[in-house]
């Protein structure tokens, strides 16, 4: 055999090394194209999953949100909590929502209406007995304090009758100083309103128990005044 002559055996031995390596190629290239396309599922999966669990976040946000306005602001509700108990107390009722407590208070002559915290939030159905001289100092050097400890609190309170409206059921005690720097009234709205207030004359010593709803800052005509609702006489 001539040197520099290729043999027949040789060139389809280099032909099929040839189309060898081109199916390699192919095969590499088709495998990574596979696994790009794979990966790009993947991502899209995540995505997926990241985004339901987004739109589920907002919806229960939304549910708790309406929840609370209905309960607090229109007191109707709760729609979106269980009701897990009910007191022998005259028909308190407690519900349990996703991170929130209510507690509807309908307690015999004692407190009612609706209280709003976290799951740890407990019944209470002893009033809190201050000093209306107390809470007059308390309200004139620490407004913003007094209204975030008292605001909704359920209080009894002792002092000298100074109004009296039987038609609309309100009466109202004051705590007078001599300088008139502290004093207040405390205007009780009555929560039986067949209760005839007309035997409680001015300066007569009465107590009475109910809910804190209001602050009023004195003006030039009336002093500092606590607004409280559905109050029953003790």
């Amino acid at each position: 055999m001539r040197k520099g002559l290729v043999t027949e055996e040789q060139q389809a031995e280099k032909k099929h090394k040839s189309i060898k390596e081109i199916k390699t190629r192919k095969s590499y290239k088709k495998d990574k194209k596979s696994k790009k396309v794979n990966g790009e599922k993947k991502i899209i999966n995540y995505k997926k999953i990241i985004n339901i669990i987004f739109i589920a976040i907002i919806a229960i946000l939304a549910i708790i949100t309406i929840d609370l306005i209905c309960v607090l602001k229109f007191h109707v509700g709760p729609f979106f909590a269980v009701r897990t108990n009910v007191y022998k107390d005259g028909g308190t009722k407690v519900y349990y929502g996703i991170g929130y407590k209510v507690i509807k208070y309908n307690q015999e002559e004692g407190k009612h209406g609706t209280k709003v915290g976290f799951w740890t939030m407990p019944y209470t159905a002893h009033e809190t007995n201050i000093d209306i001289l107390d809470l007059a100092i308390a309200y004139r050097n620490y407004p913003k304090e007094t209204y975030q400890k008292y605001y909704d609190e359920y209080l009894k309170l002792t002092g000298s009758v100074y109004t009296v409206d039987n038609q609309k059921k309100v009466l109202t005690i004051r705590y007078t100083d001599p300088d008139g720097k502290y004093t207040l009234d405390v205007v009780g709205n009555m929560y039986d309103k067949d209760i005839d207030l007309s035997g409680y004359g001015v300066d007569t010593t009465v107590s009475f128990v109910g809910s804190v709803s209001g602050f009023v800052d004195a003006n030039s005509k009336n002093p500092n005044q606590i607004i409280m609702r559905d109050c029953f006489m003790r």
